[in-house]
């Protein structure tokens, strides 16, 4: 053990002297020399890791923080695989984009410039971008590779940086290893190289693109309706409150349901315009109550029909309605997806439109409602555990393999997307899919609320809900195996009364099952991920990522009505959440 520390500590000294001894632009310089003791051992204990979500960290100096020499880093390692695929790929080169956030422009110009160095061609966008848009780029351009500078629903003082394959899906975990395998012949990215701004540009590998590309994603967006009839009848009638939380998607999504009719688009104003420090919400996630405060008392003035919050890269949203007595209540994630589902396969069936070899994803962290409802239309249903990285890559497939068509794939986060031409989570879709809808309904009457209970008096009533633990320390991943392992081995007796019939360990992609006493094999992705099947149907969650010390955990029901649905997620809820804190 004292070996073990005494060896970090020499790696984590040495890091730093090595920081101390380079040229750094004079702000890191600076914060560089006012580190204190412990933070050192913070900032420079490991480098910061590439998962299958990218490269998330807080924004600072070290090789655990995000700033531009991780960027460096990142891009060389991305740089060497798509030159070991040869000229043709260098050619295709790289789409850029990135978010609002504080230095997101400097970190994707820092990416533009290391890939123009090793001879790639890039497309960097000249403003903030939503995510979507970006996907959509790679595949509108036919490049080798696509690269988002964003952090989702994190605060403004981290960043991000997540790498796109060239068919416009979230790159899988092989591609990352060979990344990441490049990564290692690198200590850090001091000493990449990136190209002089002016030479890549008047030597033509640094291309800046944005009308052409926002004008060719609109065009694509005017096929993602199913029923032309319900907005000409009734867009203009439906009243959309909007938030990008002062994020990217904004004036785009605005632009995009204003071309299909819905001329009823209110703002928040202090959440409307892209922000640095988002300095108007506390963590910009659109399912965060305080940050629908101000969206709320807009839709209460105008007599809103929905209100949509997207996060800051237009990846994932929330929607919310009227209730019976005309107040403002948030849909959860899968309740919002299988209204969508729901009124797109009725719309698809109506039509005669429906494949006969439809297929539905979902994550594996959501309710099973989306997937009885797709039952019932001949839709088949999958999990990902994965979740837009599994989602997009089944996607290509079924479109090289013609052995499913794809219709609807959704995340337990907010991110879903109706329509293929995105292969990544997509807010603007859903916003027009979820208006679309509204003015459906109101056609005939009714309302998205009055929907959802219809939903479940056909299947039950669905309850979700989720929490997070920050674990905090330099051992937070030990921390996080530890929590795991004692649940893996030693779970709650009882959550909310009931026992567990199956534990699915997507650690290792075997289940548990409880009452017959076998394991038996799942076929999944490899994730830190534990899923507990109570007796009743119910389930609860855990899951964390390599890159981020959030521990995330997740509860969901069926019962026969709402009130039972309410009181059966509390109290699975407050058991697990209390056998964690026992161990954290």
């Amino acid at each position: 053990m004292h070996a073990t520390i005494n060896r970090l500590e020499c790696e984590v000294q040495w890091r730093y002297n090595r920081w101390r001894q380079t040229d750094l632009p004079p702000f890191m310089k600076q914060e560089l020399h006012e580190l204190k003791a412990a933070e050192i051992m913070d900032r420079f204990y490991r480098n910061l890791p590439i998962g299958h979500d990218g490269v998330i960290g807080r924004v600072g100096v070290g090789t655990n923080r995000f700033n531009i020499y991780t960027v460096r880093r990142i891009c060389q390692g991305l740089a060497d695989e798509i030159v070991s695929r040869g000229f043709a790929a260098q050619q295709r080169g790289v789409v850029v984009a990135y978010d609002s956030r504080y230095h997101s422009k400097g970190f994707a110009e820092q990416a533009s410039l290391v890939l123009t160095n090793n001879n790639i061609k890039v497309y960097l966008f000249e403003k903030p971008a939503p995510g979507c848009e970006l996907a959509f780029a790679v595949r509108y351009l036919h490049s080798a590779a696509g690269i988002s500078v964003s952090a989702g629903t994190y605060p403004a003082d981290y960043n991000g940086l997540h790498i796109y394959s060239e068919n416009g899906a979230p790159v899988a975990a092989g591609y990352i290893e060979r990344i990441s395998g490049n990564m290692e012949k690198l200590e850090d990215g001091l000493n990449v190289t990136a190209m002089h701004p002016e030479e890549a540009i008047a030597s033509g590998k640094l291309v800046v693109i944005g009308s052409e590309i926002d004008e060719a994603y609109l065009e694509y967006l005017e096929q993602v309706p199913c029923s032309k009839e319900s907005i000409q009848l009734m867009a203009s009638s439906v009243r959309i409150v909007l938030t990008p939380l002062q994020g990217t998607g904004g004036a785009l999504a605005s632009q995009a349901l204003a071309r299909l009719g819905f001329t009823e688009i209110h703002n928040v104003p202090e959440q409307q315009h892209p922000d640095l420090y988002f300095s108007r919400v506390r963590n910009p996630d659109p399912f965060r109550p305080e940050n629908l405060r101000l969206p709320y008392e807009v839709a209460g003035r105008v007599n809103a029909d929905l209100v949509l919050a997207f996060n800051p890269e237009a990846s994932a949203f929330s929607l919310s309605v009227k209730d019976r007595s005309g107040n403002y209540v948030l849909l959860s994630a899968s309740q919002t997806a299988a209204l969508m589902l729901n009124y797109m396969l009725e719309q698809k069936q109506r039509l005669l439109s429906l494949p006969a070899n439809g297929i539905m994803l979902k994550s594996f962290m959501t309710s099973d409602l989306a997937a009885l409802i797709g039952a019932r239309y001949g839709v088949r249903a999958a999990e990902v555990t994965n979740g837009f990285q599994g989602i997009g890559a089944a996607m290509a497939e079924y479109e090289k393999t013609g052995e499913h068509a794809y219709l609807f794939g959704f995340d337990e986060h907010g991110g879903c997307v109706p329509n293929g031409f995105v292969r990544d989570q997509d807010a603007i879709q859903a916003a027009i899919l979820a208006a679309e809808m509204t003015a459906n309904l109101k056609s005939r009457g009714g309302t998205i609320f009055s929907e959802l209970q219809k939903l479940h008096q056909a299947y039950g009533s669905f309850a979700e809900d989720r929490a997070s633990f920050v674990l905090g320390g330099t051992d937070w991943w030990q921390q996080a195996r530890i929590v795991l392992d004692r649940f893996c081995s030693e779970p709650p007796a009882m959550a909310g009364g009931l026992e567990i019939r199956r534990l699915y360990d997507y650690r290792t992609g075997e289940f548990r099952d409880q009452g017959r006493q076998r394991t038996c094999k799942i076929e999944s992705s490899q994730v830190h991920a534990l899923k507990y099947l109570l007796e009743d149907g119910s389930w609860y969650g855990l899951r964390i990522s390599p890159g981020s010390p959030v521990l995330e955990v997740y509860v969901g029901t069926r019962q026969k009505d709402e009130t039972a649905a309410k009181h059966r997620l509390s109290a699975i809820r407050s058991d697990v959440l209390y056998a964690l804190e026992s161990i954290i």
